[in-house]
């Protein structure tokens, strides 16, 4: 059966491939096009097939390296650098077959990713469904728990919550085997997310307060930060206002100290919104003129426009 599940992937593989790596990736004018040979064939780093040993460990280290720039570029949503790495690393694959799948597997599920956040939901399903052969076959937990959790955040997003349950449910029975906390994190951000979505305000409370001892513990302000205006949102619900500029404060701290110029602006909008629910009008004209000047930073003119409107229609005192 595990034989049969690679095979019927190996041939999927190869159909794409033949028409080319770049064209796979969507890049260029979208004419096939064939990945151009490194000129040297047999440095590490080319995709030429691998000899010896210690090639091969150098193919493998190189291989490591680009997973975690792929991951790296994935997070930030720079699908252009994405695409990039992914190129470099199938092309390796490609020249290799049948030795490093699990890396094989995990650009996959960056693919799948990318085209889960690019709304291409068949793409994405096809990737995920490839990536989760490979890490069945080689009984790879941590593969298997993040296809299932990509997976939970795609049918999150179109609003199948059951099915998104499903697929955290399938996770969580991972999650022993996983030794990654940050991924035990993520999880908890994502689980939280979903019962925001169902209105479970108390779980989503619960959930998002572990991914942030999490995030907290491993150092990682980027998610620190976004769960932080997850949380807020929560206790705004809750009528938790206090606690809610609280979060919000300390989230614009994080961004500031990011340099996340995105996330400053959407913080200190929702600090805006909350001075304005308690007709603190000044203050929040104040908070709306700084999110103002940081969405024309980014050219954001949809957005300067919105924030312009609604400066203009507070009222002229508190």
């Amino acid at each position: 059966m595990t034989g049969m599940i690679l095979l019927i992937y190996r041939k999927h593989f190869a159909f794409w491939l033949t028409w080319g790596v770049l064209f796979a990736l969507g890049c260029g004018d979208g004419s096939p096009k064939q990945p151009t040979p490194s000129p040297s064939a047999a440095s590490p780093s080319s995709p030429g097939a691998v000899g010896s040993e210690s090639q091969s460990k150098q193919v493998l280290m190189e291989l490591k390296a680009l997973d975690g720039d792929v991951g790296t570029a994935v997070a930030a949503e720079d699908w252009s650098r994405t695409r990039q790495l992914l190129q470099q690393g199938l092309e390796i694959i490609a020249a290799n077959p049948g030795k490093y799948e699990i890396h094989e597997a995990r650009f996959l599920l960056a693919r799948a990713k990318m085209a889960r956040e690019r709304s291409r939901e068949t793409e994405a399903r096809r990737y995920f469904a490839d990536a989760m052969a490979i890490f069945h076959v080689h009984k790879n937990a941590t593969g298997r728990f993040e296809t299932h959790l990509g997976l939970g955040k795609l049918e999150a997003r179109r609003g199948d919550y059951a099915a998104a349950e499903r697929e955290y449910g399938a996770a969580r029975e991972l999650l022993g085997e996983v030794n990654d906390k940050l991924l035990h994190g993520i999880f908890k951000l994502e689980t939280g997310r979903l019962a925001s979505k169902r209105v479970e305000r108390q779980k989503a409370k619960t959930d998002f307060l572990e991914a942030i001892a999490i995030f907290e513990s491993e150092r990682d302000q980027k998610h620190l930060a976004e769960t932080l205006m997850y949380l807020a949102n929560e206790e705004d619900a809750l009528g938790n206002t206090d606690q809610c500029r609280r979060r919000l404060g300390r989230a614009l701290a994080l961004f500031r100290e990011l340099s996340n110029i995105e996330g400053e602006a959407r913080a200190l909008h929702r600090l805006a919104r909350v001075a304005e629910r308690e007709k603190k009008y000044n203050h929040a004209k104040k908070l709306l003129k700084k999110v103002y000047v940081l969405y024309d930073k980014l050219d954001r003119k949809a957005d300067k426009l919105r924030v312009e409107r609604h400066i203009n229609a507070l009222p002229e005192q508190d």
